[in-house]
């Protein structure tokens, strides 16, 4: 029954409230019935919410619900209903929403409850909206599932936040308990029987952690179909509540992970400090096992659905079904069970920003993009297209609709950026951005456009601004701690962040050769960058990657192992929730240290604080596929990133290591045609060629590329990376001989090493002891330094083969094979391994270099029979009976 007074329906249908003309009634509540109406300004359908007369003439009811309101309307989130307007007419008191098509959540749930997965998804989201609300002091108190709203295509939007139904006192035995508006009273009951906490029942204060409860009994709820403490009667629900914990979920027939189940009864304990601290904790705890959890062997697989997070797809053991996740975070994905009203991942491409200052100012408007990028990579609800593939676009005339074609994007990001200098601090950047959806087959739509006009003080505002209107455009969900990261400042110096973008140029640009003077350069100005600002976490991470990968291309030197080192810690120290300081930190761990069990610690705690960040997953995957097929990993990379020169190559070396040679040369050839300059790409192509037996073949592409490069760069690479100096004719070889040591990045162990290779092989014995002696000379001085350095062992060790100190030479050879042993499987690095094979033939040592060469063709790596057929290094084995066989049984063709 309606309280007295009430606007009917035939009332109100055909009236205009305002300008909203309304159309049709939708529904009715406690304090007030919802009607479809049309925003006559706007041109626009709304949902109006007119309250019951004897609400409205309640000036203390009337003036919480405006309250509130208003409250409610500066939340903003995505999954929280909208409230746009507030107004009165005549005796008609009104509110304006968001219209929404779908159903309740209670509509929503099966007899049988609905997949883990789902619930994991929409908890999470349910999770974030309180937290968004608890952030600003507002809490529910009457958190249910009609109060939840399931969109038709798959938005969680919780209802009447903050905007609890008064009800008529009813009988003990209704199942609804008393209401009265005012809630935060001690003394008063407010909520729905079988949702409300234990606090809300004895009438005491209720808060944030009331709307915990209650959200537990939701999920409960949506697990089983069952509520979680509903009874017949309120007293025995009451009771039920106060006293009796809810049947595990694991009895009722549910099958779903243990961490699902206990952080469901820890929102259920009857001590709110005994429940989650906040819902951001419980949306993280929820979304830890959407992402990591690996079912248990009596888990059906049918029962997986899509979600936002995609998965990669379940593997099932002959012994046992096991579901094991494949790939992770940003590149998972699953094939989806049919599911009607399946989330989809907004996918979106940052476009280069386009410069309108002068050509000298092109790596600021590229550094806008970069940032903006990062900041979107760190949100969860988002696929991001890399720099690699949208960076394609730079300059182009192609269409919007064509490049979101291309690189399967729904929404693009552009932006134009003008940097206004000044000789004083007056200096000003005007960006305007604009985020396009691109549907197929229809005209690209501007979801937003905006403009900014701000001191060059202001620029990572500005950032932060465009970031987070992109996420609130696409519904994204954004954390307290999303908010946070968005907003970071990563430098107050614009010194030290000028240089800092220089040194990012330098690797956006980096395809080429040059490689030692690249990294020399990038290292300067990131050192520039923190030393103008010591706090600079960003620069001290990037500082310490770059020389870690100096270090690891050859470059080994103990001050630049204490310069990575050192910098990795202070990046760590001055912001330990930096995921590139981790990423730092792992490069030093792996490249100087070898130390890979620690180094996948730092990967792990990083991808724990930004799980889409694209160097950290494929840091991981490179990592990880040591030991495991990673190819869906790398599939759904260059899927993702479908410019990508680099995801190509990945693709390519992963297919090359599992010697699976055609599709090897399909993703080669597309990396080479994506980045024609890249020595990366040019060196894999190469091998591809050489696995197959083919060195001709590998000849005539390496003169080729060499049109397209620098010669003498080209030549370096190939002779000191992974050791193709044999690939090098005649005339190469001699101009190999006349580099100085600039061209291998000013390091004389690598250069005279790619020195005695070559005369060994040419016969020429004289210099190859020359050579081979000067190795040894530069890396014992390194070894008194930096006595763990595996590469620095199995280096020294082949020059020692070459002066005929065979144990020696064995002993550091082995001795750097134990310092690279995987801590998972207890293998040594293959490269490594190769290198003392290596070392046996030149001391004629056969039996053992055999012994050792058969387990390389049993694991992931380059060479083949193909390889050792060619390849001049075995031709001492040529006719050994052994080696005939290893050829013939590890033969594929």
């Amino acid at each position: 029954n309606m309280p007295k007074g009430t606007q009917t329906m035939q009332d109100l249908i055909g009236r205009t409230l305002g300008h909203y003309r309304v159309t049709a009634k939708i529904g009715e509540g406690g304090m007030g019935e919802v009607y479809r109406a049309h925003d006559e300004q706007l041109d626009r359908d709304v949902a109006i919410k007119v309250l019951h007369e004897a609400v409205a003439q309640d000036a203390d009811r009337l003036a919480r619900f405006e309250r509130e309101a208003k409250a409610v309307a500066k939340l903003a989130h995505p999954n929280i209903l909208e409230i746009w307007d507030f107004g009165r007419e005549g005796r008609v008191t009104y509110a304006v929403t968001e219209l929404l098509d779908g159903q309740n959540l209670r509509q929503s749930i099966p007899a049988s409850g609905m997949p883990w997965q789902k619930v994991v998804e929409m908890g999470a989201a349910i999770a974030d909206g309180l937290a968004a609300a608890h952030g600003k002091g507002i809490v529910h108190r009457d958190l249910k599932p009609e109060n939840v709203f399931v969109t038709s295509d798959g938005r969680v939007k919780i209802l009447d936040f903050g905007l609890a139904q008064v009800k008529v006192p009813v009988e003990e035995e209704a199942e609804t308990a008393t209401l009265t508006p005012a809630g935060t009273v001690a003394g008063t009951v407010m909520g729905t029987m079988g949702y409300m906490s234990p606090e809300q029942l004895r009438g005491e204060t209720s808060g944030a952690r009331s709307d915990i409860f209650a959200l537990g009994c939701v999920l409960y709820e949506m697990l089983s179909g069952q509520t979680a403490f509903l009874r017949k009667s309120t007293a025995e629900t009451s009771a039920a509540i106060l006293k009796e914990e809810p049947e595990r979920l694991s009895t009722t027939g549910t099958v779903l992970p243990a961490e699902i189940e206990r952080s469901i009864h820890r929102c259920l304990e009857k001590s709110p400090d005994a429940r989650f601290q906040s819902s951001a904790d419980l949306a993280f705890a929820l979304r830890s096992v959407s992402t990591d959890h690996v079912i248990s062997p009596v888990t059906p697989v049918n029962e997986w659905s899509s979600g936002k997070r995609r998965k990669a797809p379940w593997i099932v053991a002959m012994a046992a079904i096991v579901v094991v996740v494949a790939a992770a975070f940003l590149f998972q994905r699953q094939r989806p069970v049919e599911e009607p009203t399946a989330v989809t991942v907004p996918r979106i491409a940052v476009l280069p920003f386009e410069n309108l200052g002068s050509p000298e100012d092109e790596y600021f408007a590229d550094g806008m993009t970069d940032e903006v990028r990062g900041k979107l990579f760190r949100l969860a609800g988002l696929e991001v297209i890399a720099r690699y593939s949208s960076d394609q676009y730079r300059g182009t005339t192609k269409s919007l609709s064509r490049i979101a074609e291309e690189l399967g994007a729904r929404y693009l990001l552009t932006a134009k950026v003008r940097w206004q200098k000044a000789d004083d601090d007056s200096s000003r950047i005007r960006v305007s951005p604009e985020l396009v959806e691109v549907r197929p087959g229809a005209t690209p739509v501007a979801m937003w456009h905006d403009a900014f006009d701000a001191t060059l003080a202001d620029v990572f505002q500005v950032q932060a601004n465009i970031a987070t209107r992109v996420a609130h455009a696409l519904d994204v969900t954004l954390s307290a701690d999303d908010q946070h990261a968005l907003e970071r400042r990563p430098t107050d110096n614009l010194a030290a962040y000028d240089a800092f973008l220089q040194a990012e140029q330098m690797e956006r640009e980096g395809l080429g050769g040059g490689w030692g003077h690249k990294y020399q350069r990038m290292a300067e100005l990131y050192r520039r960058a923190a030393a103008l600002d010591p706090e600079f976490a960003l620069a001290w991470a990037r500082l310490s990657y770059v020389e870690s990968a100096f270090y690891g291309a050859g470059g080994v030197n103990s001050t630049r192992a204490e310069s990575a080192r050192e910098a990795a810690e202070r990046a760590l120290e001055i912001d330990p929730l930096l995921p590139d300081a981790r990423l730092a930190m792992a490069a030093y761990l792996e490249n100087v240290e070898s130390d890979n069990k620690r180094s996948d610690e730092q990967i792990e705690l990083g991808l724990e604080i930004a799980p889409n960040h694209p160097l950290l997953l494929r840091w991981q995957m490179v990592r990880t596929t040591k030991r495991e097929d990673g190819r869906a990993y790398f599939e759904q990379a260059a899927v993702l990133d479908p410019l990508s020169w680099r995801a190509a190559h990945d693709l390519g070396r992963h297919h090359l290591y599992s010697r699976r040679y055609r599709e090897a040369e399909v993703w080669s050839d597309r990396a080479c045609s994506l980045a024609p300059t890249s020595f990366t790409s040019i060196h894999s192509r190469t091998m591809v060629f050489l696995a197959q037996g083919d060195l001709e073949g590998a000849r005539s592409f390496v003169r080729e590329a060499a049109e397209r490069v620098e010669l003498t760069e080209l030549v370096a690479h190939l002779a000191t990376s992974l050791d193709l100096f044999w690939v090098l004719d005649d005339e190469w070889q001699e101009l190999l001989f006349r580099l100085g040591p600039e061209s291998f990045g000013g390091d004389d162990d690598a250069r005279n090493l790619a020195f005695a290779h070559t005369h060994h092989l040419r016969g020429e014995r004289e210099q190859m002891l020359a050579d081979a002696e000067m190795t040894r000379s530069v890396l014992a001085q390194h070894l008194e330094v930096l006595p763990d350095d595996p590469g620095l062992h199995v280096y020294l060790g082949s020059a020692l083969a070459y002066l005929g100190r065979g144990e020696e030479a064995v002993a550091h050879g082995r001795r750097g094979l134990e310092l690279t042993r995987d801590y998972r499987t207890g293998r040594p690095a293959s490269y490594f391994q190769l290198q003392l094979v290596r070392s046996h033939i030149i001391l004629g040592e056969l039996e053992p270099a055999l012994d050792m060469l058969e387990p390389l063709l049993e694991v992931p790596f380059y060479l083949s029979p193909g390889w050792l057929s060619i390849d001049p290094l075995f031709d001492p084995l040529r006719d050994h009976p052994r080696f005939q066989a290893l050829l013939e049984e590890y033969d594929t063709n």
